[in-house]
Formats: structure tokens, sequence, C-alpha cells
């Protein structure tokens, strides 16, 4: 009867220790509002720049992650992909439906390590903390367009498309690091 009582025991404290473990996990889940609101502040839009924004939950190599897509009154667009346990960034994906066909740099052309510079500067890193895999002219919308792809020593992967006239960034991709290291 002792070894009895003492399982029982055992038994609704293991319980309650794993009910209080799942309510303190999914007490830790953010919201869809959560969601935007870090895609925003990630992308530095304000609430009055949005022209439309939505956030649904969404399954992801196992995990439940939110994606927010939202257009900005500029005719930007952004999607981004929010793991919903933690509020981290696993993608954002950036297009800008129409760009300014004014040069940014007093008429002359960018080069291909200037767009690279500014790829670089935009995604927080250096040169010599990435690997190209990825630099070539391609024509998009009949515009020359430098296309850059590269990795970082912290596996997170940056894709970029510069306007090769005046230095603008058209689009833009980021994915972290492989869903086994996230």
């Amino acid at each position: 009867m002792k070894k009895r009582n003492v399982f029982l025991t055992a038994a609704i404290a293991a319980g309650l220790m794993m009910s209080a473990l799942a309510m303190s996990v999914s007490a830790a889940q953010i919201t869809e509002e959560d969601a935007k609101a870090i895609a925003l502040e990630n992308a530095g839009v304000k609430d009055e720049d949005v022209a439309y924004i939505y956030a649904k939950p969404d399954k992801e190599d196992r995990q439940i992650v939110f994606d927010v897509k939202f257009n900005t009154k500029a005719n930007e667009e952004y999607e981004y992909e929010i793991l919903a346990d933690t509020g981290k960034i696993l993608e954002i994906d950036y297009e800008r439906e129409f760009f300014s066909n004014t040069t940014g740099n007093a008429g002359k052309e960018t080069t291909l390590e200037q767009a690279q510079e500014t790829a670089l500067s935009h995604a927080g890193t250096t040169a010599d903390k990435v690997t190209f895999v990825k630099r070539e002219t391609d024509y998009d919308d009949g515009r020359l367009v430098y296309e850059l792809e590269f990795y970082t020593d912290a596996y997170q992967k940056y894709e970029y498309d510069i306007d090769a006239k005046n230095g603008q960034i058209i689009a833009w991709s980021y994915e972290a690091a492989d869903a086994s290291l996230r």
C-alpha cells in the first residue's frame, strides 16, 4: 500500500510539473499581433505607412510560425516568417513594386563592387564574414541589375537584386540558418 501511495504521489507530481511546463511554453508563444509588430519593427515601417497587413499561423519544419505579409503605401512588399514560440525571424522577403528611375550617384552607374558593398551594409556584415555564391548581372523588366547571393559565417543566407543604374535595392531576402541549427 505504501509503495502504491508513493507511486501515485510521484505520478501526480510529475503530472503537475508537466502541466506547469506546458503552460509556460504556451504562455511564451507570440500572438498574431505580436508577429505583425515584430515584422514592422524589423522593417522600420510605421503603422501609418502600411497599406495592408495580415498574419496567419502556419507549420514549417515541425514548428509553428507566423507568416506575416504587408505592403507599404510606397509600394514595397514584405513577407516574414516568424517563429511562434520565440518571435525569432526565420525569413524575410522584400520587393519594391515600383522603383525610381532617378540616379542615386550623380549619373554614374553602380559597379558590381559598389552593389556588393550596398548589400553587405544592408545585411549588417562585411566581406570577410561572408561567402559569395552568386555575383552576376541580369536584365529584370528591361533594367540591368546585379544579382548577389551570399552566406554569413553563421549560415544565414542573403540574396539581393540591385539596380545597376542607381544602386537601389530592388529586392532582397534573408533566411536564418538551416532549421536544424535554429
